[in-house]
């Protein structure tokens, strides 16, 4: 069995309540994170190196995973 991957929070919750842990449909916090990471990471590259697109994604999920674990120190 897999262990279930902290997603954290809402990225943009709505109304300020927390009525939204069993109603959220937007983006989570994990994904805003390895978004944010992932455009550093291609930003920072030079033109003419070609990343594959799954090695990008990986190393972003991965910022993600070590920001969220900080996060909840």
């Amino acid at each position: 069995m897999s262990e279930r991957k902290d997603y954290g929070d809402p990225a943009f919750p709505g109304n300020g309540s927390r009525e939204w842990q069993f109603e959220h449909s937007g983006m989570w916090l994990r994904d805003w994170f390895a978004g944010q990471a992932l455009a550093g990471i291609l930003a920072s590259e030079p033109e003419d190196v070609a990343y594959a697109t799954n090695v990008a994604a990986e190393r972003a999920y991965r910022f993600a995973d070590a920001m969220l674990a900080e996060r909840s120190k």
